[in-house]
């Protein structure tokens, strides 16, 4: 909830907020600088994100997962990154379920991740697993020894009446 309200107070989307185009079969990112606002804000503002991302996509080709690296983060995050939904080689972060969703109903929308610890490089292991719309991932160490974490946040919408 709190990255929802995030990027609706700073007035970047309603449903869903367009961050980039599928070219060719890959992401193309084409608002820079929205997709790191949005992710920036659920650093709270902490620390540096990388200029390169890494893509992981789901077989289905109707959404991936993109992410950073960031540097000089006080809660030690050293990588963030969003499921993205791809609708007409579009690529969004979604807050509800697409026109489509090979989860069924009720499933959709967008997930973030952050990978944190005291080991030196603690990256996101990403595995797509056929029928479910999230990706099964976990955090761990790829170079020295240490603790390496995951938070995990759905981006949801909330009608208030």
């Amino acid at each position: 909830m709190l990255i929802l309200l995030a990027v609706l107070a700073s007035g970047q989307a309603q449903e869903k907020l367009k961050v980039g185009d599928i070219k060719n079969g890959k992401l193309l990112i084409t608002e820079t600088s929205k997709l790191k606002a949005f992710l920036m804000n659920s650093l709270e503002k902490s620390g540096t994100l990388s200029k390169d991302y890494k893509v992981s996509y789901a077989p289905e080709g109707n959404r991936l997962f993109v992410y950073f690296q960031v540097t000089g983060n006080v809660d030690h995050v050293t990588n963030i990154g969003v499921v993205l939904v791809i609708v007409n080689n579009e690529a969004f972060i979604q807050e509800g379920t697409p026109e489509s969703s090979p989860g069924g109903p009720g499933a959709g929308g967008s997930f973030e991740i952050s990978c944190f610890g005291d080991c030196q490089s603690c990256l996101p292991n990403i595995q797509w697993v056929g029928g479910s719309w999230l990706p099964v991932v976990f955090c761990e160490c790829r170079m020295g020894e240490g603790n390496c974490h995951m938070s995990c946040k759905l981006v949801i919408h909330v009608s208030v009446y």
